[in-house]
């Protein structure tokens, strides 16, 4: 089966596989505590990329100035696309709603970048739909539909960067738990780290021993 599309719809985000659907195109973000990258991506029996382009995250100086990046890199990828992608899909540090594509919580790595309108701003910039999905998350649904979890039932993703995240991924669907941060397992307390600041502002957490930056 040809997995060759995306959707966002009632609390689950979910990678499509059909076999009579051509591969579809869309413009793919990272955004990270250290770097933004974008690069047009097409789906098909594997997806591929090309002609990635970055910009370091401007962290600290507001969410205003992130998503002004975001939309600078997307509008480049468009002007270079050689075809014209269906959509903008986003893979975001935070814990991300993803049905609205609002940033609902985040640690200070990024300055003021909780309650951030991701999707509607970049949308209304570049005339688009825009998906958003915490980066883990999207990370993991990537792992599960074409990596190591590919013919699993579900799968467990631990990502280690500039924070720790997880995701958890079921026949193709993201599940994000009740409050959207299922498998996000940085901030649990370890008994290690007792004493160690964490990005959330408190400490004793897996993150302040395990993340790139410690």
């Amino acid at each position: 089966a040809k997995r060759v599309g995306m959707s966002s719809k009632g609390g689950e985000f979910v990678m499509k596989r059909s076999t009579d659907v051509g591969p579809s195109s869309f413009v793919g973000v990272d955004i990270g505590g250290t770097k933004i990258a974008a690069a047009p991506v097409t789906l098909g029996s594997q997806p591929v990329l090309s002609n990635q382009t970055k910009l370091p995250t401007p962290a600290t100086e507001g969410a205003e100035a992130v998503v002004g990046a975001v939309i600078t890199l997307v509008r480049k990828v468009l002007g270079e696309a050689g075809v014209s992608p269906l959509a903008v899909a986003i893979a975001s540090a935070g814990v991300v709603d993803p049905v609205s594509g609002t940033i609902v919580s985040a640690t200070d790595l990024i300055s003021g970048w909780a309650g951030t309108a991701l999707a509607q701003q970049v949308s209304e910039a570049v005339g688009l739909p825009v998906y958003v999905l915490g980066d883990v998350q999207a990370h993991g649904l990537g792992e599960h539909v074409y990596g190591a979890g590919d013919g699993y039932a579900s799968s467990f993703l631990i990502g280690i960067g500039t924070g720790v995240g997880g995701a958890v991924v079921e026949g193709d669907s993201v599940r994000f738990g009740a409050n959207g941060a299922a498998g996000h397992l940085g901030h649990i307390p370890a008994h290690r780290a007792v004493g160690i600041p964490c990005s959330c502002g408190t400490s004793g957490h897996i993150e302040g021993i395990a993340s790139g930056p410690s």
